[in-house]
């Protein structure tokens, strides 16, 4: 016989706000990504600067982070190889195409990582080899971290002088 970890309606209604923040944050990172033109999807300002297509590559790798955190299986490994693997993940895509499938997937996964919170687990906190955070941190931590990357694929586009609005 299994134990069966409750829901209550309160913690329901948090994965839920975060599941539809995720949602809406996908949708303006996909859409100002959108109006990035063929010709740069690859521009960097400055060999230190990521592309439009490394900024997406980067959000959907870094999503499976934040999975593992979610999940409480980030364990105490030394950040500096999670981070040199992640690197070696997105320096692996490399199209426009490739960028948005793994991000559609990663997206997916956060949600469906989400799910998996319940009573017992959405008032811990969450030691990882970076810091210690509150659940509600990191259930919401995927779609800030993707809001924010939009915003430096918006930066990029004034660059190259495309001043429009691209959140609509």
């Amino acid at each position: 016989m299994s134990a069966t970890i409750s829901l209550s309606p309160q913690t329901q209604a948090a994965v839920e706000v975060c599941k539809k923040n995720l949602h809406m944050c996908t949708h303006r990172l996909k859409t100002t990504f959108s109006f990035v033109p063929d010709d740069k999807l690859d521009y960097r300002p400055a060999e230190t600067c990521k592309s439009a297509v490394q900024i997406i590559a980067h959000c959907a790798i870094s999503n499976y982070n934040f999975i593992s955190i979610i999940k409480g299986e980030m364990g105490d490994g030394d950040p500096s190889e999670r981070f040199a693997e992640s690197k070696r993940r997105e320096e692996a895509i490399t199209t426009k195409a490739a960028a948005l499938e793994a991000l559609e997937a990663s997206v997916q996964a956060v949600s469906d990582a989400l799910d998996t919170v319940n009573d017992e687990n959405i008032g811990i906190d969450i030691p990882t080899p970076f810091f210690t955070a509150p659940m509600m941190f990191w259930m919401y931590l995927p779609a800030r971290h993707m809001d924010n990357h939009a915003s430096q694929i918006d930066y990029l586009q004034t660059i190259w002088g495309d001043l429009d609005w691209h959140m609509g």
